[in-house]
């Protein structure tokens, strides 16, 4: 919802409640399998990449009670840094690999 921030972080993907600015609380954090470096969201879905050990894509259906839709394995060694999601499609900047785009 509009009172509703998704945040990367170390843990994974916090959900933070902004209905009163000065006192955001986190709902809770969204296991993605490891460090969420970047999220973008969509309607009702998310696409975050996951960096360390285990670099992925992992779409998030935020309709869903349980939101962890797909995870999809990055080459071992990427470095992801952001994600776009466009209609059907997620892009993913990929450090010095470039862009990588993967359909939903």
């Amino acid at each position: 919802g509009r009172d509703t921030l998704l945040v990367a972080s170390a843990r994974g993907l916090d959900v933070v409640d902004v209905h009163t600015p000065a006192q955001p609380r986190l709902i809770t954090t969204i296991d993605v399998g490891g460090p969420a470096v970047n999220v973008d969201v969509g309607r009702q879905s998310a696409a975050v990449v996951v960096g360390g050990d285990a670099p992925a894509l992992v779409y998030l259906d935020l309709a869903a009670t349980f939101p962890l839709q797909r995870r999809v394995a990055l080459p071992v060694g990427t470095i992801p840094t952001g994600v776009a999601l466009g209609g059907p499609r997620a892009a993913v900047a990929a450090g010095s690999t470039g862009v990588v785009l993967f359909t939903k």
